[in-house]
């Protein structure tokens, strides 16, 4: 007996129907790699992780595979550096002891970092590096001082840092104080001879009698290299404060220097615990807007300011108390990030097991009609019989 050719599709339709529905509530795998960052020459593209090793190279960076958050606090920052074996913020490792870069000043960059934002992030309008794409792919230009800088730690320790000695490169980490696991990579740079003195290039670096030297800072806008001395309390006396008034804000301070020139650099270290916070120049009131680091403890404080010569030009007094966050506060303890999606979440889930009721359902009925089809003699006595339908 020859099944009739609308009940020989239905199981043909059935199956099609059970994917189409499957394929309509279970969400695609996320994809999940591991971050990796190329680095080319911004006007040598065929030069690939290399840097000249006498003058300042401008390189383009490049980043895929990494964990984009929506709305998510900071990003990533783009840093070139040293790192140890056990580097890795999320592995326990600090800056200064187990990972090593070039100073930038995060109010004020010049382009030595980069701050790569996470789309709709709180702090988005810093980003000088623009923002992850959901891809989890992006892209920036940096600068690369030369093979040898000055670093320092968070108490304002200087180390020297020889990338001729050392392997340095790209490295990546969570922005604003987060630990990201997903975000954090190393690329190494190998330095060469690209350009020359024909070439109108920065001088990126030299190496003294007393050993590397950083000028790397002062390459772009007369920006002082050197970290200013700490001062004690025998030096920050009433005679020496010159005058120096300081308002504290939400997040910044607004620092009054008496006589400083729009075209003066100023340096600024904040006290009890020393923690220099950056090169400044003031405008034509003399004042100048101080970044406050996310880790200043709630008390009283100095402001302490030198010139770029390391002279120092007085202090104020000021009392802080850090702002209750609204959003996830970079000055709480680091946590880490969520990890990639690899599974399915709430919503997934439930998708999931509304549309499996949905496919049984369906697929229930169709086997119904199919086995209604195929008796139909049980209906009534005078529907054709089976030869009929044959023919």
């Amino acid at each position: 007996m020859r099944t009739p050719r609308s009940l020989r599709r239905g199981p043909v339709l059935a199956v099609a129907l059970v994917a189409a529905l499957l394929g309509a509530v279970l969400p695609a795998a996320s994809a999940s790699a591991a971050p990796r960052v190329s680095v080319v020459v911004a006007d040598r593209p065929g030069l690939a992780n290399v840097a000249d090793d006498t003058y300042l190279t401008e390189v383009r960076v490049s980043g895929s595979g990494f964990q984009s958050i929506r709305n998510g606090f900071g990003g990533i920052y783009v840093l070139f550096g040293w790192v140890d074996g056990g580097w890795r913020p999320s592995q326990g490792g600090t800056t200064g002891t187990d990972y090593r870069y070039v100073y930038d000043d995060e109010s004020n960059p010049v382009g030595y970092q980069l701050f790569v934002a996470f789309p709709g992030s709180s702090t988005e309008y810093a980003a000088n590096g623009g923002t992850i794409a959901e891809n989890g792919t992006w892209s920036a230009t940096m600068k690369i001082p030369g093979p040898r800088f000055q670093a320092y730690d968070r108490t304002g320790a200087i180390s020297q840092v020889d990338c001729t000695q050392q392997q340095c490169g790209i490295i990546t980490i969570g922005a604003h104080g987060v630990v990201n696991a997903n975000n954090e990579s190393f690329t190494p740079i190998s330095f060469q001879s690209i350009y020359t003195a024909s070439d109108g290039h920065s001088v990126a670096s030299s190496t003294g009698s007393s050993g590397p030297v950083a000028v790397a800072p002062s390459a772009i806008g007369g920006r002082p290299a050197t970290i200013p001395a700490l001062r004690g309390d025998d030096e920050l006396t009433d005679a020496a404060a010159g005058g120096v008034e300081v308002a504290a804000g939400a997040t910044r301070l607004t620092v009054t220097v008496p006589g400083a020139q729009p075209d003066a650099w100023l340096g600024v270290t904040l006290y009890s615990d020393p923690a220099f916070v950056g090169w400044y120049s003031p405008n034509s009131e003399g004042e100048i807007d101080v970044s406050v680091p996310e880790t200043l403890a709630d008390g009283a404080h100095r402001v302490v300011v030198v010139d770029a010569e390391d002279t120092l030009l007085g202090w104020a007094a000021f009392d802080w108390e850090a702002p209750a966050p609204d959003t996830p506060s970079p000055s709480a303890a680091p946590q880490a990030a969520p990890e990639p999606e690899q599974g399915l979440d709430g919503l997934a889930v439930a998708a999931i097991a509304v549309g499996g009721v949905a496919v049984l359902a369906v697929v229930a009925l169709v086997i119904v009609l199919l086995r209604l089809r195929r008796r139909p003699a049980a209906v009534s006595p005078d529907l054709p019989d089976s030869k009929e339908t044959d023919r």
